[in-house]
């Protein structure tokens, strides 16, 4: 299959620089391919003059595999032999290999290792920073650690030591921004609304509260007896204990319909909880927090030095070093590099952006893709924000050689799914400030089938675990129905061929873990 009009275009840009919104499915990875191979064999950019940058190591040695086939019908071994010095991978790869070639300039011993699992060292320094704190005589940090879970204290340590780093700010301008967003009324206003569902769905049920008597009676005291509390918008600190009281005597035992349910309301509280203590323990001992961790970074950073140990974050923040302090480093990267390619744009952060933007130069070819629609990593710090500008200020510039390329036809999807999406998108994105919703179109017309591509599971006049419950069996019935009677077809990538659809190939998407079980037993 050749490429579309839309994809050649973009390939063939000889803008200085370009971006390519792709929808899902519209042959992003194509293009990404052609534009490298165009960088090879039309520009005669040397294949170890060429960065491209991928989100996963999976696309990237997709991305090599490709080139390379295309590269062995050219009959350049001579070319093909150097295709093993490439630069294509993810930024950390790319990092890491920077790293290796100036670990003098950087002050690292070059035969560092990547800490893939901190937890490995991460337990025993908590573990020290913990004893010490108990040493410093400081009642206030003696009070968090008394107060609060220690695992608690451990997450919100390691996250916020994370995401400090990526945005290059202090402890405490990091920690008192962050404070300021949490809240946890949301959660406590689904605990409160579950209580409610869970009594109206089981009260009716005469079998059920028969058979269970003391679960039921369980949960109507807790309704009674803290009434007042569960009529807040969040209780006070002491008041969580007082309901932890009545849900730490739940269970999980029983599959019944009625101990899902039942079970359910634990799960809510317990994420609840966690959520209010992070709230509680980050606006009541902030200072106490910039102290552990205070504490932390200085034992990490001593304990990885020790033993030749960089993290992912480590990777970037001293290749971003060398970058900025190292005139030498930086003239030398920036006349390497004659094309630079980016793959899923939307899910970089400011810190790789930086990088990247370190080695562009006025005579550098930059070519970007990436799908707003397709942003799933915000609590990885993905910037958006950077794809909208880019694609805004592309959208500006007009005429026969347009920077901005949209490809928007879909191999992946039935025309029917793409009319659906597109009507719904449509309306769930007006307004929206990011960018007008793209639509899709289909790039080809699939054959017939038996069954409708979309089907809509409605239910009304139910309580919400009714509703549930009603969903899990039709759903379950469903898939077994279109694999008793063959309804569907699928191309089998393993064997090539096309075959019978399998339970393995059904994918179930919930909105949350809190009606897992439902579904799970239903099937």
């Amino acid at each position: 299959m050749g490429l579309t009009e839309k994809q050649r275009k973009a390939i063939e840009s000889d803008n200085k620089k370009v971006l390519v919104s792709a929808g899902a499915g519209t042959g992003k990875t194509t293009v990404l391919v052609d534009k490298y191979l165009r960088f090879v064999l039309k520009n005669k950019f040397p294949v170890d003059r060429i960065l491209s940058i991928t989100f996963t190591e999976k696309a990237a040695q997709e991305m090599k595999e490709r080139i390379f086939e295309k590269l062995l019908e050219t009959g350049d071994f001579e070319l093909i032999e150097k295709f093993n010095q490439s630069y294509i991978g993810t930024i950390h790869g790319f990092c890491s290999r920077i790293l290796k070639e100036f670990a003098l300039e950087a002050g690292i011993d070059p035969e560092f290792n990547v800490l893939i699992y901190p937890e490995i060292i991460t337990e025993k320094i908590f573990d020290d920073v913990f004893n010490n704190a108990f040493t410093l005589d400081d009642k206030d940090i003696i009070n968090l650690l008394f107060n609060n879970k220690l695992k608690n204290i451990k997450k919100s340590i390691l996250d916020v030591y994370d995401k400090l780093r990526t945005a290059g700010l202090s402890p405490e301008d990091y920690l008192q921004s962050n404070s300021d967003t949490l809240n946890p009324t949301r959660s406590f206003t689904e605990f409160t609304e579950y209580i409610s569902r869970f009594l109206q769905t089981w009260r009716g049920s005469s079998e059920a509260v028969k058979k269970y008597p003391k679960d039921f009676e369980l949960i109507s005291e807790l309704s009674n007896d803290c009434k007042d509390i569960l009529k807040k918008d969040l209780p006070e600190f002491e008041e969580i204990s007082v309901l932890n009281e009545y849900i730490s005597q739940i269970t999980y035992q029983g599959k019944s319909d009625f101990k899902i349910d039942y079970q359910g309301l634990k799960r809510i509280f317990i994420q609840f909880k966690d959520e209010y203590y992070e709230y509680y323990s980050k606006t009541v001992y902030l200072p106490q927090y910039i102290k552990l961790l205070n504490l932390f970074s200085v034992s990490y950073e001593e304990e990885k030095a020790r033993l030749s140990y960089l993290d992912f974050e480590d990777l970037q923040l001293k290749v971003l070093y060398l970058l900025r302090n190292k005139k030498n480093v930086l003239e030398i990267l920036q006349n390497r590099f004659l094309g630079i390619l980016v793959d899923e744009l939307q899910d970089t952060n400011r810190l790789q952006m930086k990088i990247i933007s370190y080695l562009i130069t006025a005579s550098t070819m930059e070519f970007y893709v990436g799908d707003i629609k397709q942003s799933i990593y915000g609590f990885r710090d993905a910037d958006i924000g950077g794809f909208r500008k880019l694609h805004n200020d592309l959208a500006e510039v007009k005429g026969p050689k347009e920077p901005l390329h949209i490809l928007d036809e879909s191999f992946r999807t039935r025309a029917e799914i793409i009319e659906f999406i597109n009507n719904l998108f449509t309306k769930i994105w007006e307004g929206a400030e990011e960018l007008k919703y793209e639509k899709l179109e289909p790039a080809f017309k699939y054959g017939e089938k038996k069954s409708p591509s979309i089907e809509i599971i409605y239910t009304e006049d139910m309580s919400v675990n009714d509703s549930r419950l009603t969903e899990a069996a039709i759903l379950s019935e469903r898939i077994k129905e279109i694999v008793d009677n063959r309804e569907l077809t699928i191309f089998d990538k393993k064997t090539k061929t096309a075959r019978d659809v399998h339970y393995g190939d059904f994918a179930i998407l919930l909105r949350s873990f809190t009606d897992f079980n439902i579904y799970e037993n239903a099937l």
